[in-house]
């Protein structure tokens, strides 16, 4: 082969070697310690659904006369609200809620998201990217009658209220529990 031909086909390969190079270090979003199986625990694996999600204060946002803590007792919009944790370590999370606007409550969009897990001691973390940010969140482990419970607590967080009819968002803490219904 002529010698310009034979350093073109090298210059390729090297190029081509620092293609791949680049690719596989920089598309490994989880590339760190968090994504190994080493903190998973198989009796934490399965579909949990949500089963409270309590504020601060009472309200009564469907106008029946009754006012609770728990939001799901107020609004179906709650419902079908999930997290899956995965045996390889990944996560699925459907979250459901209200939307308010000029004082009417509706059904937000759902908020899909799906990242890492892994366990420590009595606490759950998940992490994951929403909308470009590292999203994490630690949800204690507890073990009831009705099976496994992953509890969250926020301290300053939005929660709805209502006053004459009217909803609107304050801010303070939550605690949202999501309860083992089945393994995978």
């Amino acid at each position: 082969m002529e010698p310009k031909r034979l350093q073109f086909i090298k210059n390729k390969i090297t190029v081509r070697a620092a293609a791949l190079g680049c690719l596989v270090f920089f598309s490994c979003e989880h590339c760190d310690d968090d994504s190994n199986t080493a903190g998973i625990s198989a009796d934490l694996v399965g579909l949990y659904e949500m089963s409270s999600w309590n504020s601060p204060s009472a309200a009564d946002l469907d106008n029946d006369g009754d006012s609770s803590a728990n939001m799901m007792a107020e609004s179906p919009c709650y419902d079908n609200s999930i997290i899956v944790l995965l045996q390889n370590g990944t996560f699925t999370q459907t979250h459901n809620s209200i939307h308010i606007r000029d004082g009417a409550i509706s059904c937000a969009d759902s908020q899909n998201m799906t990242g890492i897990w892994k366990r420590s001691g009595d606490t759950v973390t998940t992490a994951a990217m929403v909308n470009g940010t590292r999203v994490e969140r630690a949800y204690s482990v507890t073990e009831a009658a009705t099976g496994k419970k992953l509890n969250l607590s926020l301290s300053d967080s939005q929660y709805p209220t209502m006053s004459s009819g009217n909803a609107s968002w304050e801010a303070g803490a939550i605690n949202i529990e999501f309860t083992k219904r089945n393994s995978l």
